[in-house]
């Protein structure tokens, strides 16, 4: 009896884990969108109302976070779809 059949069989098959990994570059943006919203803050304080400062300082929070979401670095194997306003313009691989 074949048992390395009876061992795939009952194991069960992981989903597979999505890239959970932030690249350096968003994170660097990240951080500077932040840092510029406290120094904003720490600059406009007594100048201007407390209500403005706290919609700039969740402005740049925002923005922050969109770039850190939206900037994706490729792995140097994998393969990306390059759309401009939505047009296809090719496929692009390592080194190209």
């Amino acid at each position: 009896m074949d048992t390395k059949f009876i061992k795939t069989a009952g194991q069960k098959s992981k989903p597979a884990q999505p890239n959970l990994h932030i690249s350096g570059i968003a994170g660097t943006v990240f951080g500077l969108f932040l840092a510029v919203g406290i120094v904003g803050a720490v600059i406009m304080d007594g100048l201007i109302d407390g209500g403005w400062i706290g919609l700039y300082v969740l402005a740049m929070s925002f923005i922050g976070t969109y770039v850190l979401f939206a900037l994706k670095v490729a792995s140097q194997w994998e393969k990306a779809i390059v759309l401009r306003l939505g047009k296809f313009r090719g496929l692009k691989g390592p080194g190209a």
